[in-house]
């Protein structure tokens, strides 16, 4: 081609790329044993561009207002000697002649990792999700959860109807007075403590409590392939960072989490989900 004797265009296209991508994430991650998939959702922004196929609004890093860009699903799987591998990214726009929901486009990227580690999972690894509090939604629990995974979520709506551990009906919040302090963790976060002026990376103490409860959820959730209600048994777990004022993390998860070494390894995950983040941050700053 650097002589002009062909005339043969490379096949590469974004698909083929990502499904490259896809397939060498996957075989990092050969023979692990606990496999942690972080699904972000982010904004690629393209302030200066005029041409591009599709552009939609998309908010500012930093100010206020929008720009044109694009959102983008992305999955890292985590292994636990520290590989890492890529499972899935895709630009996707609500401009665009295919697009239906940003729901389908996170089903679609839960469809696509499921279906890429089936065979690690068929061969023993257990897979758990990661997910910020934009996640907070019983239909992605279930897509989840329909393959048998595993999953981590940071809630956002407290007044969230499940079922205690003897399957009464309640809302999270009541909830609150049976969380069961089971540890104390400790980890380096950017946090800001109080009496300081802003936030830095630093030694922190977390107490880490859970309570059990229910979630009645469906395979297919808000699809049409909508299947019958099912219960996962699972835990509200409460993380409190010592002389930090915030609120504390509330996380629902179904790993099991009923002895201080489970409490400390939910902790543990999710914050690995928080540096990873922080690393989606720099990158969509630099594309941006």
């Amino acid at each position: 081609m650097l002589t002009g004797e062909t005339t043969h265009r490379s096949d590469l296209d974004p698909d083929h790329l990502t499904a490259k991508l896809q397939a060498h994430g996957v075989e990092r991650l050969q023979g692990e044993a606990d496999l942690w998939v972080v699904l972000d959702g982010s904004d690629l922004r393209k302030p200066h561009a005029q041409r591009m196929d599709c552009l939609q609004r998309v908010p500012r890093l930093a100010g206020g207002g929008t720009v044109h860009g694009y959102r983008t699903p992305n999955a890292i799987g985590l292994g636990s000697g520290g590989r890492r591998g890529l499972l899935y990214h895709r630009l996707f726009s609500s401009h665009a002649p295919d697009f239906v929901s940003e729901a389908d486009e996170t089903r679609t990227a839960i469809a696509s990792v499921a279906a890429a580690l089936g065979p690690l999972v068929a061969a023993g690894s257990v897979v758990t999700w990661t997910l910020d509090a934009g996640f907070d939604d019983v239909a992605v629990w279930s897509a989840i959860w329909a393959p048998a995974h595993r999953l981590v979520c940071r809630l956002a709506h407290r007044d969230r109807w499940v079922r205690d551990a003897d399957g009464v009906v309640c809302q999270l919040g009541d909830l609150a007075a049976q969380l069961r302090p089971l540890a104390e963790a400790a980890a380096a976060m950017v946090v800001q403590k109080v009496g300081q002026s802003r936030p830095k990376l630093q030694p922190v103490t977390a107490t880490v409590a859970a309570v059990p409860l229910q979630v009645a959820w469906r395979p297919g959730l808000r699809t049409t392939a909508e299947g019958e209600e099912r219960t996962q048994a699972c835990g509200l777990v409460e993380v409190r960072l010592q002389r930090v004022a915030q609120e504390p993390w509330w996380l629902l998860t179904d790993r099991p989490v009923t002895t201080a070494e489970e409490a400390v390894t939910i902790f543990r995950l999710y914050c690995q989900r928080w540096a990873i983040e922080d690393a989606f941050k720099v990158a969509k700053t630099c594309l941006g």
